[in-house]
């Protein structure tokens, strides 16, 4: 019944796609109403994707959800709703913001809620109810390989807090980062800590059943994990606080907020400033930590979204700036209208920027091989003045993608945002390879990789994405209120598109 729900209340018939491209292996609409969040893979080419659905079109409540797919996402293996109580308990909700997976298939979720009646299952509580929807309470969550709700658990006390990153120990304990909303957040002795954590980040080391806390740092954290062999811990993220801790000799020891503003600055916000640290595993000791920023501050929000590290201890961050500048040391083969990605590379040291590239902002991933890769979004959207009053960003496309036909490029008439995959020489960062995923209006939010396949995930205004062969959704889709979600995936084992 569940599956039935998920896959009939789909959106308009779709187009027929002009920019399939050589290595497009897969693509389909999901259904309307389902935003992605969070998507990864298990050792079996099993797909995760976890988001919030709709889950009453006459009321618009929403609900977090996870789906699993099998390796070739022509089946639903389950689709589970987490916690539904945001639909009964009126403006309550709760939000997955990661995921991870498990050498077993178990799949771990962390998020926030604002649900008072959230029920913790199948662990010792670490936290204590939110008290209504202005409260917020950081929980993880466990669900085993047929989608059954292992425990369910708050954490963080009675202080309001938000989980945004998840990550599993080679020892099988899951790491918890988020940000604290107000002072209190608890820190365990010996770890990392500040004195007041009123919007700052935290990080904590739980048992394998969530009901224990091994290590709880405050002061440091990110929306990202990523562990090296001896599971020292990567974290990167945003925020709008400048004294996040950096380490002497760093890549960038000073962050520097900049500003962005809307209808030629009669609104305006602080912007996010990007970070990357490496702690020891016991959550004690800065290894190194940096910003990587405009180090002048000069306009503009930087929005980190992905990490990965390699075998040799190089970290990779990816995200997206909005009305700002970023240390770029190459150019890319998208230029104008691009909806700000970049994807940067640090050496082992924290030290140097080896290189950084203005593509990306869904995610970072490598292969066995070490190639790297990530997916992006173009705009013809111009944030200058009020919509309307500004002309559209023009894009051109070259190298990698300079196939594209012209018809495919968001021209902010008949499209507005396109989506890409791109495979990347992990050494000097240059394009090998890239992916076209055309539409009216097509984002990607998320990227997970299987095999030789990249997978993104994200939302698209209308079912007019490329469709394959045994794709999930039929192409005679019936018309639905909302935004939906697309998937697709590039195989990047096949000669580049050029």
């Amino acid at each position: 019944m569940k599956l039935t729900l998920l896959s009939a209340i789909l959106l308009v018939v779709a187009l027929v796609p002009c920019c399939s491209g050589a290595a497009l292996a897969y693509s389909t609409y999901l259904r309307y109403g389902f935003k992605p969040a969070a998507m990864t893979s298990d050792a079996q080419g099993n797909l995760y994707l976890a988001g919030s659905a709709v889950i009453d079109p006459l009321s618009g409540a929403t609900s977090a959800a996870i789906v699993k797919l099998d390796p070739t996402a022509t089946k639903y293996l389950y689709l589970e709703y987490f916690d539904s109580a945001s639909f009964f308990d009126g403006g309550a909700s709760d939000t997955i913001t990661a995921i991870a997976v498990g050498a077993a298939g178990d799949l771990y979720v962390t998020g926030a809620t604002s649900n008072p009646n959230f029920a913790v299952a199948g662990a010792t509580s670490l936290g204590t109810a939110p008290t209504g929807s202005t409260d917020t309470r950081s929980f993880v969550a466990k669900f085993s390989p047929t989608g059954v709700m292992l425990f369910a658990n708050l954490i963080g006390g009675s202080i309001s807090s938000r989980a945004a990153g998840i990550a599993l120990t080679s020892q099988g304990q899951i790491l918890v980062s988020g940000i604290s909303n107000v002072a209190g957040f608890t820190s365990t002795s010996g770890a990392y800590s500040v004195s007041d954590t009123t919007g700052k980040w935290f990080l904590m080391e739980l048992d394998a059943t969530a009901s224990k806390v091994i290590f709880s740092a405050t002061g440091i954290g990110g929306s990202s994990i990523a562990l090296d062999a001896t599971d020292n811990i990567f974290l990167s993220g945003s925020g709008v606080d400048a004294n996040y801790p950096t380490t002497a000799g760093a890549y960038q020891t000073k962050l520097v907020p900049g500003f962005y503003c809307y209808g030629f600055c009669q609104s305006g916000f602080t912007g996010e400033v990007q970070h990357l640290t490496k702690v020891d595993p016991t959550g004690s000791k800065l290894i190194y930590s940096t910003a990587i920023n405009d180090p002048n501050g000069a306009g503009g929000s930087t929005i980190n979204t992905g990490l990965a590290v390699d075998a040799a201890g190089n970290a990779y961050v990816t995200g997206t700036t909005f009305e700002g500048r970023y240390p770029f040391t190459a150019s890319g083969p998208i230029s104008s209208g691009v909806l700000s990605g970049f994807i940067s590379k640090i050496d082992p040291t924290g030290s140097t920027l080896l290189f950084s590239l203005p593509v990306g902002g869904a995610g970072v991933m490598r292969d066995s091989a070490g190639a790297l890769y990530t997916a992006g979004t173009v705009s013809t959207y111009n944030p200058v003045g009020f919509p309307g009053l500004a002309p559209p960003l023009v894009i051109t496309l070259s190298g990698a993608l300079s196939w594209i036909p012209t018809a495919c490029i968001p021209n902010n008439l008949t499209s507005t945002e396109a989506a890409y995959l791109l495979k990347l020489d992990a050494v000097t960062g240059g394009v090998l390879d890239a992916q076209w995923i055309d539409g009216s209006s097509v984002t990607a939010s998320t990227v997970a990789f299987t095999g030789t396949k990249l997978w993104t995930a994200g939302v698209s205004v209308s079912a007019d994405v490329p469709f394959t062969p045994g794709a999930l959704a039929d192409t005679n889709l019936i018309p639905g209120p909302l935004p939906g979600a697309f998937l697709s995936a590039a195989d990047f084992s096949k000669p580049p598109a050029l």
